[in-house]
């Protein structure tokens, strides 16, 4: 083989490694090109819409999940170092907690989420970081008026909670007393403002803020319980959940005043004024969003006391019981946010470009995912609840008793996922009494189940209410779900007939003119 021949085979090696170099640059390139895409805003109204719900619910349900772990955790340093005393007063608390602390900010934030979602869909930014500078103005006020509110009636508030039994009422007052003096702010901030994050497309950063909460808080309570039980008792776990949520509310708070340079929906201090627009929307959207809620959180009250009114000398163990129930269910409520909080985003997102077509596969896919999730973890639960019972109190006679009961809350719980969906559509669509309705209905089904059952059947049979409850609102939203579904269906189909029809004219109007000429 001669010199020359040599040469060209070097040179088609040398050629075909750097072909191969590019190659692997390109894709690389590309792939990082795909992961930054997915970052973006943008890629909520322009990927592939079942691939945008998983991304942003994947991230949502593994932050929620976490925070999932710390909340049973929770109960179970309770049941462990406070007995049922301390579950039944974890148990009675829980409502009023949720509803002051959660349930309230939430509902706030998807009122701002109709406004600030559309707005960046529209390519106005300085329209949501209006909306969002409002918001927060919103949340400020809630936090100075509540705590004047409670603390100076929480005794009060606690036996009419149905703290009825000492040392279930000692333990409950000196926990809302840290709960409602700082407690509020540490939920407010990490509740309104992950959101806004979410909203961006900004989903790992909200999971991360969840995760580590929820690692400092477990951290927390085994520190508090472990060494200073004696003198905090109940209160150990209100410290450790104020603190852990303190400490990651300051990175949340440097995000949202433009600490990271990324941010879009951040404060501005031009719009440190209320409009009559923003408060009016935010207010109608308020209402159902709360009610998403707020039929489960009486629910949880109303069994509280007519267990108190009705168990007798069981009051201690079915509030406890009950206690266990509310940790437990929160494995199926949390994914269930995940899914819904990303759907939401996505929803209003795609509302704001009149991305009609995928706003109608968004509400099949959101629902059917998330119930068969939920259908999944259900069955799970069934199978190990004495095991998971074990966690929280291990006296057998207690797990024996408590494993059918909870087996009998969790027999339905599966389908709650469709009426948050339906009536999620109803308020992006600004449809706000038809979205209450939906959960008007569901309450009346839940208030009229709990105090008919004790009337005419043992108070056992009460833990059967939840069930009953999910499937009558199930039923129910599954046909507005189908009917809102067709209706995007049908605005897609004339959405995509009009540039046929003007084609149509074009054509037409030049055959005419062909004609003319000719």
């Amino acid at each position: 083989m001669n010199k020359d021949n040599l040469s060209t085979i070097d040179n088609a090696i040398t050629q075909k490694y750097e072909d191969e170099q590019d190659f692997d640059q390109i894709q690389a390139l590309s792939q990082k090109s795909r992961r930054k895409q997915k970052k973006s805003v943008e890629y909520i109204g322009n990927g592939p819409i079942f691939q945008v719900l998983l991304y942003q619910s994947a991230n949502n349900i593994v932050g929620f999940l976490i925070l999932t772990l710390y909340l049973i955790t929770d109960s179970i340093f309770i049941g462990q170092y406070l007995g049922q005393a301390g579950l039944a007063s974890s148990s009675v608390g829980t409502p009023l907690e949720l509803l002051v602390c959660i349930v309230v900010i939430q509902s706030l934030s998807v009122g701002a989420i109709s406004l600030i979602g559309p707005a960046l869909g529209q390519k106005k930014p300085e329209e949501a970081r209006n909306y969002a500078t409002q918001f927060f103005l919103l949340v400020v006020i809630y936090n100075i008026i509540m705590p004047a509110i409670i603390l100076p009636l929480k005794n009060i508030i606690a036996r009419g909670l149905g703290a009825t039994t000492e040392p279930v009422y000692t333990y409950l007052s000196n926990y809302m007393w840290v709960m409602y003096s700082i407690g509020i702010v540490s939920y407010s901030i990490n509740g309104a403002l992950l959101p806004l994050l979410r909203q961006e497309n900004k989903v790992k950063e909200a999971m991360v803020c969840l995760i580590l909460s929820s690692a400092l808080n477990i951290i927390l309570d085994a520190i508090l319980f472990n060494f200073f039980l004696d003198k905090l008792k109940m209160q150990s776990a209100a410290i450790s959940t104020v603190v852990s949520q303190l400490i990651i509310d300051l990175w949340i708070l440097y995000n949202f005043f433009g600490g990271v340079k990324s941010t879009i929906i951040k404060f501005d201090k031009k719009y440190i004024k209320f409009s009559w627009f923003y408060l009016k929307t935010t207010f109608k959207q308020f209402i159902p969003a709360a009610f998403n809620t707020i039929p489960t959180i009486i629910a949880q009250a109303l069994t509280s006391s007519q267990i108190s009114k009705y168990a007798g000398s069981r009051t201690t163990q079915y509030q406890a019981v009950l206690g266990i129930f509310l940790r437990l269910i929160q494995l199926m409520v949390q994914p269930r946010l995940g899914i819904y909080f990303g759907f939401l985003a996505i929803f209003s997102y795609n509302l704001g470009q009149n991305k009609y077509r995928r706003i109608q596969k968004l509400i099949l896919y959101a629902d059917w995912l998330t119930t068969g999730i939920l259908l999944v973890v259900q069955l799970i639960l069934i199978g190990l609840m004495p095991f998971l019972i074990k966690m929280f109190n291990s006296d057998q006679k207690f797990v024996d008793e408590a494993t059918p009961l909870l087996r009998i809350c969790f027999s339905g719980i599966f389908t709650q996922s469709s009426i948050t969906f339906a009536s999620g559509v109803f308020q992006m669509r600004r449809k706000v009494i038809t979205a209450t309705l939906l959960q008007v209905f569901r309450l009346i089904v839940n208030v009229i189940c709990i105090y008919i059952f004790p009337l005419f059947l043992d108070i056992k049979w009460i833990f059967i209410v939840p069930t009953i409850t999910e499937v009558c609102g199930f039923l129910a939203a599954q046909f507005f779900i189908w009917q809102q579904t067709f209706y995007f269906k049908k605005m897609a189909d004339e959405q995509e007939a009009e540039p046929k029809a003007i084609e149509g004219v074009e054509v037409s109007i030049a055959s005419i003119q062909e004609t003319h000429i000719d």
